[in-house]
């Protein structure tokens, strides 16, 4: 190669070098524009976004942060630009910077506290490591967010917590755990008393079989698990460590695996024993008082007949359940001769032996019969005198296993056998006590005839067996008059005797506890009343929950009604329950929260994912023109003003998002106060006529109008909502109106609201664009976004804080012609003057058809509806609805629960409406999740009421039929 050749090459090589310098000082001339654009433009953005953002160079000096940065620091930005993380004496911290400058991800959880001012913050910090194109990190980025809010829902929540354990480690009840093969693997401390243990552990692992009183219940238990998944109010038999029985009433329930099979089973359960003996002897009770009504009906009704003595014994025979009874009568006492006054005999009377047999030797009937004529007590078979009954029964040739002498006083000896051959029972107190009181008042009623002495004694014992139970009782005649009652009963409700006896029951009762008595009490069908829920109201006034028991009584006419009730206090089990429901409420609000703030965390990612892109895109767009060399100084003015416009835009949109965030999580709440009306119209009319001449807008002319003095227009409202709404709708005519005038302002109305208004001579809305125009992140089809600018948003507020307010929101509109928005808000001007009274109605020419299965329910609605003179009918079930609006055209209105047992609510309402389509159903039910409402809507309902019903809200939805 010629030396001409080599000095090219070098001279090649030398231009090659040049251009790549060039190439390298353009790229970094472009760069530091570039960083100059992005500082300028992205300045508002950096400083207004809701977390904490924080720069800093490759070595740990912090070169800027953002005002959420500051604040959750606690440190001004002055002292935070330019200072050395490396320094701080947080070394959890340091560390985590040093890890981010690593190209490693930075984390540091916990309290920081400021080297300025001291403050201390629970915080979350990333550092993120910034990489250029060769890799080499360059500084990092800082990412903060503030713990204190979480922190705080976190130990609301422990507490909670704590309260529940607390409420669960003092229960009486036993809470348990077991796997599926019944171990147990947890119990709360109750279980310890309860089954006698000396400590909890001595249970866990133990099979729960080993405390069943008979294994094979175990079996029926898990049978009703599996058929239903769980159980309610279940008895069973328990054997404690001691040996004893106890009997619990058991709830519990299946968990299920991910895979759908049984994990664990779970439950809850407390010693009813002590309850079940009450219940035995009360139904004890209850059956020695039938018998003896038994008796009383026949003593007043045939005392006079000759066929007492034989309705008398049959009475026995029925109540015992004996063979046969016999009465002999002494004819001749010297003779020593005896004869049978009275018997009767049961349908499947098995004895062989007649009567006639006690007679037949009268040398060994006399001596027989002086022997139990030596009785003065009752004589039956018990463990104590076996032996001696079954001797005197067989003298007498027959198994006696009652006989009770009775005198007369006329000097004869009556005595009274009861027969039963089948099996040598033994006779309880209950029995045995019963025995003597039929004989005694069977004596009382042959020897005198005056029933008024017979019914005194009945009462007098009456009186001594309802005394003796610590129970109250109460009786009522046929016209609901408290005709008895104990002591146990007017110490519970506060009440002397003579307070009580002789005035009608339902004024110790609520209107609802009446209603459920006189429906169990009237229907023909009941004779005995099972348990059922009784609120008596005490003297002082407060509520007395109880749980009753009754028996109907016939009168003598067979028509009329009257009962006898008993009468246990659960005022303090009610207690209870009220205060687990409160705390179950307390934990689910705490939850609620807690799933509301993530909610609201998404829902804000969301939306600036959805709406960030249009402004960015024309930041990012002009940003790149702006980088072009051969543009003109107003080619970059114009372009320079596009990127400021979608700057303002995006700040405009993350503004909206967070105030419709917080809308739509329920974090806005309405703070009323007190201000005039015509302070915030004219400090509205200086904002909006700066903006018409900032914006040249010359052919555009404000006006405002303001009604009241400046005196009279003081009002109590909230008066930053309505502000805000106020600025967006004026905003909008500012922007949708070229030339014309936007005037503004307020009128009052008749019942005491305020309708605002603001309307402008812009270009109008489509009448298209009428069912969209409130959506959310939507504007009119026509309207040109580019132009106008506008993220969707401002309606949709306005909106939400006008239901907010209680108030509603429309406008008029013609294309080209211009728009008129208005909104209502309930204000009153004296605080004296608001009343929630509903205006008197009268619907005395309406007929309603009130639908639902409990009749408390029917009985309140009725109430409610009462004052507007309305006709009612009343059904408790799906056909029995159908068939009145078959058979009553004129009904004009139906109130349909949605639970029913026999059909289910859309099925009803299907078949109305195939009846007659133009009647309104109005669903009434206890379901409030979201979609009931909708779904009741679609399926015929015209309206939809959720319970608890309250009556201004009844009649209000009423009216809007008639």
């Amino acid at each position: 190669m010629d030396n001409k050749n080599i000095k090219q090459s070098d001279a090649e090589i030398s231009l090659k070098k040049e251009i790549a310098f060039l190439k390298q000082q353009l790229s970094e001339f472009k760069a530091e524009k570039e960083d100059v654009f992005l500082k300028n433009d992205y300045h508002s953005l950096y400083h207004n976004v809701p977390m904490g953002i924080m720069h800093y160079d490759k070595v740990g000096v912090i070169l800027d942060c953002n005002e959420a940065f500051v604040n959750i620091i606690g440190s001004s930005r002055q002292e935070l630009i330019g200072l050395d993380m490396q320094v701080l004496p947080n070394k959890k911290l340091v560390y985590a910077v040093n890890q981010s400058l690593l190209a490693s991800e930075g984390r540091y959880e916990g309290i920081y506290k400021s080297v300025t001012s001291k403050k201390e913050t629970p915080v979350k910090i990333l550092f993120k490591g910034l990489q250029n194109e060769k890799n080499e990190i360059y500084g990092g980025i800082c990412i903060a967010e503030d713990l204190t809010k979480t922190i705080i829902t976190q130990k609301a929540l422990k507490k909670t917590e704590d309260d529940y354990r607390l409420i669960f480690e003092n229960t009486t009840d036993v809470f348990y755990r077991t796997n599926n093969d019944g171990a147990f693997l947890s119990l709360n401390p109750a279980a310890k008393d309860l089954l006698l243990l000396d400590n909890i552990e001595e249970a866990i692992g133990k099979n729960v079989i080993d405390f069943y009183a008979n294994p094979s219940d175990r079996i029926a238990l898990l049978d009703e698990l599996e058929k239903h998944g769980e159980v309610h109010a279940y008895l069973l038999d328990l054997r404690r460590k001691d040996g004893s029985i106890i009997t619990v009433e058991l709830n519990s329930r299946l968990i299920y695996n991910k895979a759908g099979g049984v994990d664990s089973y779970v439950g809850v359960f407390h010693d009813v024993t002590n309850r079940l003996n009450f219940e035995t002897d009360k139904s004890t009770h209850l059956w020695f008082l039938e018998r003896l009504e038994m008796i009383d009906g026949i003593i007043r009704k045939s005392i006079d007949n000759s066929n007492f003595l034989n309705e008398i014994l049959s009475t026995l025979i029925e109540a015992f359940q004996c063979d046969s009874a016999i009465i002999f009568e002494l004819e001749d006492e010297e003779e020593n001769s005896w004869s049978i006054k009275s018997h009767a005999k049961s349908d499947n009377y098995t004895c062989r032996t007649e009567p006639d047999s006690f007679i037949n030797d009268s040398d060994m009937a006399g001596e027989i019969f002086n022997r139990i004529s030596m009785y003065t007590e009752l004589v039956v078979i018990d463990n104590s005198n076996i032996e001696e009954i079954n001797e005197l029964s067989s003298n007498v040739g027959v198994k006696a296993q009652m006989i009770m002498a009775l005198s007369l006083n006329t000097g004869n000896s009556i005595i009274l056998c009861v027969n039963h051959c089948k099996d040598d029972r033994i006779w309880n107190n209950h029995e045995k006590a019963l025995f003597t009181e039929i004989a005694n008042r069977i004596s009382d009623a042959i020897n005198t005839f005056e029933s008024s002495e017979l019914l005194y004694k009945s009462e007098e014992h009456h009186r001594s067996l309802i005394e003796a139970t610590s129970e109250g009782y109460f009786e009522i005649d046929t016209n609901g008059i408290v005709i008895v009652a104990n002591n146990a009963l007017c110490n519970m409700l506060g009440y002397s005797l003579n307070e009580f006896i002789n005035k009608p029951y339902s004024e110790f009762i609520s209107i609802i506890s009446k209603a459920t008595i006189e429906k169990r009490i009237l229907d023909p069908k009941n004779i005995r009343l099972g348990n059922f829920e009784v609120e008596f109201k005490h003297k002082r006034g407060n509520p007395i929950y109880t749980l009753c028991s009754a028996t109907r009584i016939k009168s003598d006419n067979d028509n009329d009604y009257g009962g006898f009730f008993f009468v246990t206090d659960i005022s303090n089990q009610k207690k209870i329950e009220l205060e687990l429901e409160e705390l179950n409420q307390n934990l689910k609000s705490a939850l609620s929260k807690a799933e509301e703030s993530d909610k609201l965390k998404t829902l804000f990612i969301k939306n600036i994912s959805h709406e960030i892109r249009t402004p960015l895109n024309g930041i990012i767009g002009f940003i790149e023109m702006l980088n072009q060399e051969d543009l003109t100084k107003e080619e970059r003015k114009e372009f320079t003003s596009y990127v400021m416009a979608s700057s303002n835009q995006l700040t405009t949109i993350i503004s909206d998002i967070l105030e419709f965030s917080k809308l739509e999580a329920g974090q806005v709440k309405v703070i009323p106060k007190e201000f005039h009306l015509n302070s915030l119209i004219d400090e509205l009319y200086s904002e909006f006529n700066s903006v018409i001449i900032t914006k040249n807008k010359t052919q555009v002319k404000l006006l405002s109008n303001k009604p009241l003095s400046d005196k009279e227009s003081k009002i109590s409202a909230d008066f930053p909502k309505i502000k805000q709404v106020l600025i967006s709708l004026i905003s909008n005519a500012v922007k949708f109106t070229l030339k014309g005038q936007i005037e503004f302002g307020y009128k009052i109305n008749n019942d005491g609201s305020i309708t605002f208004f603001v309307a402008d001579s812009g270009v109008g809305i489509p009448v298209g664009d009428k069912e969209i125009i409130f959506d959310k992140f939507r504007q009119g089809a026509s309207t040109d976004s580019a132009v106008y600018g506008g993220n969707g948003l401002g309606l949709t507020i306005s909106k939400s804080l006008t239901d907010l307010l209680g108030g509603k929101i429309w406008f008029e509109s013609k294309v080209d012609k211009g728009t008129q928005f208005y909104f209502t808000v309930p204000i009153t001007t004296d605080e004296s003057k608001r009343t929630n009274k509903f205006p008197k109605l009268d619907w005395s020419d309406k007929k309603i058809l009130i639908v639902d299965d409990i009749l408390e329910v029917y009985q309140l609605l009725s109430i409610y509806l009462r004052d507007t003179k309305a006709k009612q009918l009343y059904a408790e079930n799906g056909k029995q609805a159908i068939e009145f609006c078959k058979q009553n055209p004129d009904i004009d209105l139906v109130l349909l629960d949605i639970q029913l047992p026999d059909m289910d609510g859309y099925e009803i309402v299907k078949e109305i409406k195939s009846i007659r389509s133009e009647l309104p159903v109005i669903a009434q039910t206890a379901f409030a999740l979201s979609g009931d409402k909708e779904r009741a809507l679609q399926s015929g309902f015209n309206d939809y009421i959720t319970k608890p019903i309250y009556k201004k809200t009844l009649l209000e939805h009423i009216s809007k039929f008639f």
